[in-house]
């Protein structure tokens, strides 16, 4: 009967050792990398933009001054906001915090015009709306649902903030009603409707009747805004709050930074990453396994 030598049984149990090694090794360094890529991201933080929707205010800075538990430093949401701007979003520690709202022409030691508390919790998304009239403006916070709608739907809410229209009621051409008798300064619930081109009436209490085409696109949210316009009568403004599905607010007057969404997407290339290393691993096993069996064979 043929011997195999021992020198080669030795050298195939170090092959298998060197193998099975190496396979731990790179399965020790993916597992530390996703590890680290999951943990690289931000968490908990919440999105917070600011709208000036009061007719006749002038133009304000609104600023967010930490009163526990959240940034360490005074924010500057925006420096000279005018009536009908909608900032961007940034992205906050979760906490409380204190919204003042000042002329933008006085000094920073001046009593701001309006101020309120605000908490603000992480993973959530808010405007901070100056609404009102410029005789009785106020603060109020809306809570932004930017979940992505169902595919082939886009996510609609209504915010009247026009003089010109104490009430508004917003028809489709063709559809639904959008808003029925909505009233100035208070925002309707989101709605979902088709994505794609709706012709517009809105019809207010006070006679006046505003046409306007606007195009919607699948998985995106939005706020429709009622403005006064420039011509005696007002307008339609349509503000992204996000688009398509992403898990950051993203797009038009609403783009925010999108750290958590390409924290996703490495953590998911790490994970690939590892399935083709371990795949390419038990292949070299594999074909290492099959080497040995046939020399068996032949010297067998």
């Amino acid at each position: 009967m043929f011997h195999r030598p021992a020198r080669s049984r030795s050298s195939r149990r170090g092959l298998r050792v060197l193998l099975a090694l190496t396979l731990l090794s790179l399965l020790g360094t993916a597992g530390a990398t996703a590890s680290s890529a999951s943990t690289s991201a931000t968490p908990g933080k919440a999105w917070v933009r600011v709208a000036h929707l009061v007719p006749g205010l002038g133009a304000a800075r609104i600023d967010l001054k930490p009163a526990g538990g959240g940034q360490s430093t005074s924010v500057e949401m925006s420096p000279s906001a005018k009536y009908g701007d909608v900032t961007k979003y940034q992205r906050l520690t979760p906490g409380t915090y204190t919204v003042l709202v000042s002329d933008s022409g006085s000094p920073a030691s001046s009593a701001p015009m309006l101020s309120r508390s605000l908490t603000i919790a992480g993973g959530k998304a808010y405007t901070l709306a100056v609404l009102g009239t410029s005789k009785a403006p106020r603060l109020a916070t809306l809570s932004d649902d930017l979940t992505p709608p169902a595919a082939g739907k886009a996510s609609v809410r209504v915010l009247p903030a026009a003089s010109q229209a104490p009430q508004v009621t917003i028809k489709a051409e063709g559809g639904p009603t959008i808003v029925d008798n909505a009233v100035l300064g208070q925002a309707s619930a989101y709605a979902a409707v088709p994505a794609g081109t709706w012709h517009l009436t809105a019809d207010t209490s006070t006679g006046m009747q505003v046409q306007n085409s606007i195009k919607v696109a699948s998985g995106s949210v939005y706020t429709l805004v009622l403005l006064d316009g420039t011509s005696g009568k007002p307008s339609l403004s349509l503000i992204t709050d996000a688009a398509g599905t992403t898990s950051a607010p993203k797009g038009g007057a609403a783009t925010g930074e999108g750290g958590t969404a390409t924290d996703i997407v490495n953590a998911g290339s790490n994970g690939t990453s590892l399935v083709v290393m371990v795949s390419a691993l038990l292949g070299v096993l594999l074909v290492g396994s099959a080497v040995v069996a046939r020399r068996r064979i032949v010297r067998g």
